[in-house]
């Protein structure tokens, strides 16, 4: 019996093949618990997926309260400040070039000669754009790093950076006809939906081909006194737009704030300590109860205070003080002040579970954003230093492949620009050999335990485990060939000065002998194994 036979034939010959099961309700249970409806899960109708009409009705309202919290809750400006310092730094990222040529050598084999000039040039006038403001920014005002820090920041309240790339710009001299310049994320025309003629789709102002790949930016014109943007629209080419944001789920265009996951908790958390603060200082404000005193019979009643004769009395029932003074008590009469109950003995407790749960939805360390060092111990901080430093780096890598390395690669980016300006000292015709030899290195960290670690690192070189190459790749200083020929350099320099004899062993001195490290002491079990 073929497919189609089966399904042509009358119902009743379907029902008599595939009988009906009769099923008691209630003996049927879902596979998933998750997937329970019942009275402890009513109202909880889960995420469907981001889409252009979740991110139009939710975004700007999530954006709005993002940008409060981040102006007036300190713990959240210190996880700013935090990203900041630790992300991009003070000096921001670092490029390293490494042109070479491979060629072979007198033996016959290949091997690496790098073009050490081409590298020194590349990376020193990069360096000098990086850090002029009147050159990097197109508005003169903020350097590479500082760029980067705020387009972080961006990030993390907006849910999206966007810097728009501006090749031949020439303002105050500009000798590599090239500036950035950064675009508020809201002025991405977020209403903006449509299908053009093109064939290409338009969604929340990001236009992608038929593929999903984008294609161009639509922008609002002009921001209203309202602080909503507006106006007519005008397009930007996908390839002068760097776009960083979070995507939660495939063909997402445009990304929610980092923060929205806590900022509910941020908020009421700061409510809290507002409720609090009040309620401490209007108790220590707080004016308590005068009652007759016991020991003076002859007290007048509340109500006769009222009388015409005893006015003076009357006022002082309702004194006004300031902080530090004392009560003038009525004759007859005596104040008590009611207990306090502020500040509350839980709080420190209560608010510190509260902000552990907001570090750890937003990649950030507790001890860190709450100031408070006494809670842990070395070997928690050191731990906890160690996971969130793994997010940080990944953040760098995201910052490199999102921003830094296609405004340097594109065909309208910094290097081709620079080239084309014709005040390089380098010749255009080398572009597609430069443009594959960026390298970006981001703030790395000091060691935690340098005598143990250092030693480690040793070992394993020693065992073939790692390079030197690679653990130079851990500090922000440069490449391993860089640091030697640096060293060599200056071993030049320094050579007959105090500066070269003051770690040569002096005369009769017996070299020092390593200490044996637990390293080694486990380098040397495995030998003997």
């Amino acid at each position: 019996m073929g497919l189609f036979t089966f399904f042509n034939r009358s119902p009743a010959t379907v029902q008599r093949a595939f009988p009906r099961i009769p099923v008691r309700v209630g003996t049927v249970n879902r596979m998933y618990e998750a997937a329970k409806y019942d009275r402890h899960t009513e109202g909880w109708w889960g995420d469907y997926g981001s889409s252009s009409w979740t991110i139009l009705g939710q975004l700007q309202i999530v954006r709005n309260r993002a940008r409060e919290m981040a102006v007036n809750d300190p713990f959240l400006r210190k996880l700013i400040s935090q990203r900041r310092n630790n992300i991009v730094g003070a000096l921001g990222f670092r490029l390293v070039m490494d042109v070479a040529d491979y060629r072979k050598d007198a033996a016959g084999a290949w091997s690496k000669f790098p073009d050490a000039m081409a590298n020194d040039i590349l990376q020193r006038d990069f360096r000098l754009w990086k850090q002029s403001p009147e050159w990097c920014d197109i508005k003169g005002r903020k350097t590479l790093a500082s760029m980067i820090a705020k387009a972080d920041k961006d990030y993390v309240v907006e849910g999206e950076s966007i810097i728009e790339m501006v090749p031949g710009a020439t303002a105050a001299g500009n000798p590599f006809n090239f500036s950035l310049r950064r675009l508020r994320p809201d002025s991405l025309a977020i209403r903006y939906c449509a299908e053009l003629e093109n064939g290409n789709h338009v969604y929340n102002g990001v236009e992608v081909d038929r593929l999903g790949r984008c294609a161009g930016y639509w922008f609002y014109t002009s921001m209203l006194p309202t602080g909503l943007w507006a106006g007519d629209l005008y397009r930007v080419p996908a390839d002068l737009i760097l776009h960083r944001y979070d995507e939660d789920y495939e063909d997402q265009h445009r990304g929610f704030p980092m923060i929205a996951c806590v900022l509910r908790t941020v908020k009421m958390l700061h409510q809290y300590h507002e409720a609090e603060l009040i309620k401490a200082r209007r108790q220590a404000y707080s004016s308590g109860s005068y009652i007759p005193d016991p020991a003076w019979p002859g007290a007048q009643a509340p109500e006769d205070l009222g009388d015409p004769d005893n006015e003076a009395e009357r006022a002082q029932l309702g004194q006004q003080i300031e902080p530090g003074q004392d009560r003038i008590v009525p004759k007859g009469y005596k104040y008590e002040q009611p207990a306090s109950t502020a500040p509350n003995p839980n709080m420190p407790l209560f608010a510190q579970a509260m902000l552990r749960q907001i570090t750890s939805g937003t990649n950030s360390t507790y001890h860190s954003v709450a100031q408070d060092f006494g809670s842990i111990n070395w070997s928690a901080g050191r731990l906890a230093e160690a996971d969130t430093r793994e997010g940080w780096k990944f953040d760098q890598q995201e910052i490199i492949d999102t921003t830094l390395r296609p405004m340097f690669r594109r065909p309208r980016g910094w290097l081709a620009m620079w080239l084309a300006s014709g005040k390089a000292s380098l010749p255009f015709s080398k572009l597609e050999k430069f443009r594959k030899s960026d390298t970006w290195k981001g703030k790395r960290w000091p060691l935690a335990d340098p005598s143990n670690e250092i030693p480690m690192m040793e070992t394993f070189v020693r065992r073939g485990w790692a390079s030197d190459e690679d653990y130079a790749g851990e500090f922000e200083y440069g490449s391993f060939a860089e640091n030697v020929a640096k060293t060599r350099q200056n071993d030049v320099i320094a050579k007959g000065t105090a500066i070269a004899d003051r770690n040569a062993p002096k005369a009769g001195t017996p070299v020092p002998v390593a200490k044996e490290t637990d390293a080694k002491k486990v380098a040397g079990k495995d030998n003997e194994a």
